[in-house]
């Protein structure tokens, strides 16, 4: 993959915008929306971490469950490295508010 940053976005732009085409083409095929989620995941974690694009991959995996025409173990791949980053935002913000605490005290 391109080391240049804004070639990278670019790519992972690209690569959303054509999971989006797929899944139009066919609503009920589990592996696009699967892939629709994984996109969603790299824009997350390659253009701005945003709340939204969570709640879109997850929107999208949800959906691939529901079409059961996808591969089980790159859903549960992706799917645990969401909620990886969900435990540890939590555990930062719990470390966040014990220094505040120490720092008070």
């Amino acid at each position: 993959m391109s080391r240049n940053p804004s070639d990278q976005v670019k790519l992972v732009e690209e690569a959303l915008c054509m999971a989006k085409e797929a899944v139009a083409m066919d609503t009920s095929d589990g592996l696009s929306w699967s892939v629709l989620g994984n996109s969603h995941l790299a824009a997350f974690f390659n253009i701005a971490q945003n709340p939204v694009t969570l709640k879109q991959c997850m929107s999208a995996y949800h959906q691939a469950v529901s079409c059961f025409h996808f591969d089980i173990f790159e859903f549960m791949y992706s799917l645990n490295i969401i909620f990886y980053f969900i435990r540890r935002k939590i555990q930062l913000q719990g470390a966040q508010q014990i220094c505040i605490t120490i720092k008070e005290w």
